[in-house]
């Protein structure tokens, strides 16, 4: 999967973060940050709404199962302020359990 981070099909790179992230590898997180940031991998052309909403939406599970102070810090301002309501409550509600489980 790690080879995978460097395929140069976009959806190819973020699957294999995305695993990645599910085994609590931390390869994939400059991918899963860059998505999160809303960056040029996540504004991929062929992309309708729908899909990078998905996206977005795998990438913040993914970052949420890393032990990554830089994506905990975009998970926190995704949870406080970002324009789509449901990524704010997915991102608050990630942050909440992480917290209850982490003690």
């Amino acid at each position: 999967l790690e080879e995978l981070l460097g395929d140069n099909a976009p959806s190819v790179k973020w699957n294999a973060a995305f695993a990645l992230a599910r085994h609590g590898n931390n390869a994939g997180e400059e991918i899963i940050a860059e998505i999160l940031d809303r960056g040029p991998l996540a504004q991929t052309e062929g992309l309708d709404a729908v899909k990078q909403q998905e996206q977005f939406f795998n990438a913040i599970r993914s970052a949420s199962r890393l032990d990554s102070e830089k994506l905990h810090g975009r998970l926190v301002r995704i949870a406080d302020n970002d324009k789509d309501i449901k990524a704010r409550g997915l991102a608050k509600e990630l942050l909440a359990r992480a917290e209850t489980t982490s003690f």
